[in-house]
């Protein structure tokens, strides 16, 4: 018979309340996707799955009573933190009315010395031994095998202390076996021999963000169609290989977090994130968010140590972004990159009305055959106080209407629809001086443009030099900018903010290289200075 319980005294409503009431600080994700399965507790008709009690803590008790910890003194019994107990109920608890799990699929990510290794292998031996699957094969995939080996080495340390354990499993040289059901668990690497004919029922992807493709995960996909109720387990820290499958597994699991309260949203019943994170770059110096990307910090990390770590990168910029990586779950650029992907990923938007009569700075690079024509403009706008000293940069991609949609591809194609790649008339050449009449056609018929808030873009120099007030003697007031923006087009890439420089009270504007100057007031169709390519546009 099953015993009764206050769906109150859950792993998963007891922290749902703690984040709610403030008591435990946790980022959105965390946020959103703890309410949701709060909800789902109580209300069944969210989807086809209810939530189970004793299904959902059968793994705690076995974790609780036979798991010691190893590298610990005196080896004591695990005992889990809050966050891990709601983690494991919400895998395990909501099931079908057939009692099948609800999700196959899991993306665990978190900083750097939380336990998640040590977790996901306590997980790998209760599948292994008690989940009732016939003859289950486990495997710990990574691109490399040492890598693919560190949650197989934790269960064979943690099988190691326990007596119980010892007496129904037994490591070999390349696995872990169970006398029970005949079931392995072994650790894989993308360059094994051994990835085709497997009939995986649980996978674990570990540290996918070093994954340059998703060859592998695919590979493991397929091997588990034929199992009734899989589990694939990605436990993974943030990192510095952009474009492969860790941005890819980031984009989806947002757009289902953004879809449990958006009922046209994208939706994956099948799909759970656990995503413990910063939610933003400027919180790693405030200890109280934390917490945030450390959910175990005070019980499985110390926190002194995380302090330290954050006096040194405070001391040393160039420690930054490995620490908003391994510490704070961040994903970053490389490490000796410019930009910041939080930079890169801006997404305010902006009404491009701000540009009208002011002086703005644009450049562009020309195209042939089916490459792209890129047009942009930079500008500095002070009307409003939350955006002192931002640049406001618009870009628009143009194509010659003579290629042909064969030649550019389903990528083009889609990026034409979505209108992020404009059709050019087939009549046009791309040239200094067809730019600037393109771009005042098409900037009308844009929406919104992204906002990138780079302050220190143009690190020591001026704002005044950028978009300075010009004295215009046909103006009535002499502080005010010039009527119409100030294009200055270059297909070269010298520092265009180094060449050029405005005077406030001369009319004029200097290329330093050369020399050269033209009238703000008198401007002629077009002027191009001879010695370093720069033409001059009033549009």
């Amino acid at each position: 018979m099953k015993k009764k319980i206050d769906l109150e005294e859950s792993a998963i409503a007891r922290y749902w309340h703690q984040i709610d009431s403030g008591a435990i600080v946790a980022c959105k994700e965390i946020r959103t996707v703890y309410q949701h399965l709060y909800r789902k507790l109580y209300d069944s008709t969210i989807d086809a799955y209810h939530y189970d009690w004793q299904l959902a803590h059968r793994p705690v008790e076995f974790i609780e009573t036979f798991v010691r910890l190893p590298k610990v003194r005196g080896n004591p019994l695990c005992r889990l933190d809050l966050w891990q107990l709601a983690m494991i109920e919400s895998i395990f608890g909501f099931v079908d009315n057939d009692g099948i799990r609800q999700y196959a699929e899991v993306f665990f990510t978190v900083a750097r010395k939380q336990g998640k290794s040590a977790l996901a292998a306590m997980i790998a031996l209760y599948l292994l031994i008690c989940d009732g699957e016939s003859e289950p094969e486990l495997y710990c995939v990574a691109t490399k095998r040492d890598q693919s080996k560190i949650i197989w080495e934790m269960a064979s340390q943690i099988m190691s202390k326990s007596p119980e354990l010892r007496e129904y499993l037994k490591k070999r040289v390349a696995d872990i076996s169970c006398s029970v059901n005949n079931g392995i668990f072994k650790p894989l690497a993308s360059d094994s021999n051994s990835l085709d004919g497997l009939n995986a029922s649980t996978v674990f992807c570990d540290e996918i963000h070093a994954w340059k493709d998703s060859n592998l995960y695919d590979v493991m996909v397929d091997s588990m169609v034929a199992r009734t109720q899989p589990l694939l387990l990605i436990t993974t820290t943030a990192g510095f290989v952009r474009e492969g499958i860790y941005d890819q597994k980031v984009d989806e699991y947002e757009m289902i977090i953004a879809g449990y309260d958006d009922t046209n949203g994208y939706k994956d019943p099948r799909r759970l994130p656990i995503i413990y994170k910063l939610d933003s770059e400027k919180e790693w110096t405030k200890k109280k968010s934390w917490i945030k990307a450390n959910p175990g910090l005070g019980t499985i990390r110390d926190e002194e140590k995380l302090a330290e770590d954050v006096e040194r990168a405070k001391s040393n910029p160039l420690k930054v972004k490995d620490l908003l990586t391994k510490f704070f779950d961040l994903p970053q650029t490389g490490i000796d990159h410019f930009l910041s992907l939080e930079d890169i990923k801006n997404p305010v938007t902006f009404d491009d009305s701000i540009f009208k009569d002011r002086l703005c700075i644009g450049g562009f690079d020309l195209s042939q055959t089916t490459d792209l024509t890129s047009a942009t403009i930079i500008g500095i706008y002070r009307g409003d106080a939350s955006f002192i000293s931002c640049s406001y940069f618009s870009t628009i991609f143009f194509m010659s209407g003579s290629v042909t949609a064969i030649s550019i591809g389903l990528s083009f194609r889609n990026f034409c629809k979505s209108s992020y790649v404009l059709f050019a008339s087939s009549t046009v050449c791309f040239t200094f001086f067809s730019i600037p009449s393109l771009f005042s056609e098409k900037c009308s018929m844009t929406m919104n443009i992204p906002l990138n808030a780079m302050t220190n873009t143009f690190a020591g120099l001026n704002t005044a030099d950028i978009a300075p007030p010009i004295a215009c003697p046909n103006l009535r007031t002499p502080s005010t900018i010039l009527a119409n923006p100030l294009f200055i087009f270059s297909d070269e890439s010298p520092n265009l903010l180094k060449n050029f420089s405005a005077r406030p009270k001369s009319n004029e504007l200097r290329c330093a290289s050369a020399k050269f100057t033209s009238s703000l007031v008198n401007f002629p169709s077009c002027t191009r200075c001879p010695a370093c390519a720069f033409v001059i546009f009033p549009v």
